[in-house]
């Protein structure tokens, strides 16, 4: 979860987005590269307000750096960050747990948002104390992968969007998990 402490002391929960680098083969989008272009700091539960982000040079200069001449742009991620706060209203407000990673539809959501016949990724990150302890290993949970880093709890869900302007949900899936909960166990 990207926190900081703004001017005035606040607490900053900021939204990420960037682009999904890597090949296609067939229906199989094989990300290999995620770039971070903006980030937001303004966000409520209903709307974004993008604006020039604190770290725009900063993310651009490294982004400058890195090869990707034999990546192929697949598409964008962005985060749906929750606060404990946040979390609990939703919770309260009768959402169910598919709220936080959901993508969300209609023109000016994320469906909108997407080009023609590429992919979005969606990582949704909760602080770990809202999960259920049984889900802070890192696995696949249908076509969702999910896990806890520290005390961040993320869930990565994919989106597709063809050529015809229809979204679905698309699996998620990596080859790279019992490396990472192996990799966890030796840091605690």
């Amino acid at each position: 979860m990207f926190q900081y402490t703004n001017s005035e002391g606040s607490q900053i929960c900021a939204e990420c987005l960037g682009s999904v680098w890597g090949n296609k083969d067939g229906d199989i989008f094989r990300a290999s590269l995620a770039t971070t272009t903006q980030i937001i700091e303004k966000r409520d539960m209903s709307s974004v307000e993008a604006g020039r982000s604190p770290f725009e040079q900063l993310l651009h200069n490294a982004w400058a750096t890195l090869d990707v001449s034999d990546a192929n742009y697949l598409g964008a991620y962005h985060s749906h960050p929750w606060t404990q706060q946040e979390v609990n209203n939703a919770l309260s407000a009768g959402e169910t747990e598919d709220f936080f990673w959901q993508a969300s539809d209609g023109p000016d959501g994320d469906e909108g948002s997407m080009p023609d016949n590429c992919i979005e990724i969606i990582l949704s990150l909760r602080p770990a104390s809202t999960v259920n302890p049984d889900q802070y290993v890192w696995q696949q949970r249908g076509d969702l992968i999910s896990g806890r880093i520290d005390i961040v709890h993320i869930t990565f869900s994919g989106w597709f969007k063809n050529d015809n302007g229809q979204f679905s949900q698309i699996a998620v899936r990596g080859g790279f998990l019992d490396e990472v909960n192996d990799k966890i166990r030796n840091i605690e």
